[in-house]
């Protein structure tokens, strides 16, 4: 597989479905159409996270695709352990080795890296909001204080309650307390706007609208009534604390209100003690029902593009999880294992599921909230600016008739499949999608042995498909003789057709690009080639 990369001014993506190495798997059905059994055998290896997966599956009807191939998942743990590629070296190393247990071997070596860190530093980031400018302010150095906190804390792997129990119960300046930079992210510094966030944060609940009560509500807020914050002489200094003057009334009684856990627990608080401290207790108690099960969804998010309960930070009665039985063992084994959030990661990883081939099989292609198989639009997600599918064997020198008979289904389900989720996603017109070969078939078929019906190379006439990033659907450019040999009308060279995704892309045909040889070479050819006015037919203007 090769996977190539182009700086769009645009920031669009090209998708380019090539048609040399594996896009669709198929399975044949049963006699009565019914799955066949052995789709649902689990590959050697297996552990726990795939008996549950495939025990939904089966419920439902829907097989699972078979296990990616190693080229496919050296580069995938690669960019969801430490957010970058596996260099050239690492690949081929991977590759040549023989050990059965070699899959395990690298993601504990990727769990070890610096990179984890580093990586996983900037999501928490994202949902610590660590930000100098708005809407956080937390200013410079508060920034690099926390954000230090943060990876020295996932480098050492400290247990995930302690982790929490820190941020929740921190107090301090925001330039030498890095924790206490926790409670100041946050726009709004109200009891009940910090219970909010954290409800969200560590417990996945949406209070507001949610299945929680206003006495509940109140109840939770009231353990965040006695956080002062107050400036020094210090430039943009702030100091967290506890304010033992605080306290959170209700409006409708006029009564202080009582700490209450949603549970029902209520918390008779003694005055000259930080309410916060008592919350942690219960927060990231074993047996609390939100903490472990949340932070299990979330991890399972993070790694496969969709958690158990969707999304990640609504877990709610009406919301439920596509699995109960997953959602509730990944919480048990964060707290067998307490709360070590590396061992959740090594066992996501090196479960089938996440290890599944991306190529979906007769029955799961339409599978959208399960596991069935890796989802491969997370490339595009992600902002991976070229993506290749290679599709392998249509060089079909011998029995063409026979290969077409089986592959032509294949990319006509991949390709829709395709198109159909990437505008089902809002991404379709953002995001080019070229399917074409390297060149077309003579239609002269050679139906003597060796042959027996294959066809040979025949670049003066193929076809190409083009959709999203601004081309218009539903309409054919260029006409053939009725043979497929010779073009009758409109003829459509190659630097016709990249130069118009260029213009749709934004690309100047002109920029250079560096090869790996150091020689500098133009994007598009007709920048660089003088090409005759014969051998170009111009932009896709039809369809642009």
């Amino acid at each position: 597989m090769k996977l190539s990369a182009l700086n769009c001014a645009t920031r669009r993506v090209v998708v380019c479905a090539c048609l040399f190495c594996g896009l669709i798997g198929a399975g044949a059905a049963g006699p009565d159409g019914s799955v066949p059994e052995s789709l649902y055998t689990l590959p050697p290896g297996h552990n726990r996270i795939d008996d549950l997966v495939v025990a939904t599956l089966r419920k439902k009807g829907i097989p699972p695709s078979g296990l990616c191939p190693d080229e496919v998942f050296i580069r995938r743990v690669f960019l969801d352990v430490i957010g970058t590629l596996p260099s050239a070296g690492e690949v081929l190393k991977f590759l040549d080795d023989r050990r059965p247990d070699k899959r395990a071997a690298v993601i504990d070596a990727l769990l070890a890296r610096d990179e984890f860190a580093a990586y996983w530093g900037l999501k928490w980031g994202d949902l610590l909001r660590i930000k100098s400018e708005f809407p956080s302010n937390l200013w410079p150095n508060a920034v690099q204080g926390y954000d230090r906190w943060v990876r020295d804390s996932l480098r050492r792997n400290k247990a995930y309650d302690q982790f929490v129990r820190e941020l929740l119960t921190s107090s301090g300046s925001n330039f030498r307390s890095p924790p206490s930079n926790f409670y100041r992210a946050f726009q709004g510094r109200t009891p009940q706007q910090i219970a909010e966030n954290v409800a969200l944060l560590f417990m996945g609940v949406r209070l507001n609208g949610t299945d929680f009560t206003p006495e509940q509500i109140l109840g939770l807020s009231a353990f965040f009534s006695k956080i002062g914050y107050k400036g020094t002489e210090e430039w943009k200094e702030e100091i967290v604390f506890f304010n033992p003057d605080g306290i959170l009334t209700n409006a409708a009684s006029g009564r202080p209100v009582i700490p209450r856990t949603p549970d029902g627990r209520h918390f008779k608080i003694p005055a000259d003690q930080d309410p916060r401290l008592p919350f942690a207790d219960w927060l990231t108690a074993p047996d609390n029902p939100w903490f472990a099960r949340t932070m299990g969804n979330r991890i399972w998010y993070w790694l496969m593009g969709r958690g158990v309960v969707q999304e990640p930070d609504d877990m709610r009665a009406s919301n439920p999880p596509w699995s109960p039985e997953l959602l509730d063992y990944l919480g048990r084994e964060l707290v067998s294992h307490k709360f070590d959030l590396k061992h959740l990661y090594r066992l996501i990883l090196n479960s089938s599921t996440y290890q599944a081939s991306s190529l979906p099989n007769a029955w799961n292609a339409s599978d959208e909230e399960g596991f069935s198989h890796y989802r491969a639009r997370r490339l595009v997600e992600r902002g991976v600016p070229f993506v290749t599918i290679n599709h392998q064997g249509w060089d079909t020198h011998k029995k063409h008739f026979q290969e077409m008979n089986r592959k032509l289904p294949e990319l006509d389900q991949g390709v829709s499949a395709l198109l159909q989720d990437l505008a089902g996603r809002g991404l379709l017109e953002t995001t080019i999608v070229w399917v074409s070969g390297e060149f077309g078939r003579t239609p002269k078929i050679q139906w003597e042995a060796p042959w027996d019906g294959g066809r040979g190379h025949y670049g003066k006439a193929f076809s190409a498909l083009v959709a999203g990033g601004g081309f218009r659907g539903g309409t054919v450019v260029g006409k053939t003789d009725e043979r497929g040999e010779t073009v009758l009308e409109r003829p459509v060279y190659p630097w016709d057709l990249i130069g118009s995704m260029l213009e749709l892309l934004g690309i100047d045909p002109a920029a250079k690009l560096v090869t790996p040889q150091g020689v500098e070479v133009a994007v598009s050819p007709l920048a660089n080639l003088e090409i005759p006015a014969k051998e170009t037919g111009g932009l896709l203007k039809e369809i642009m």
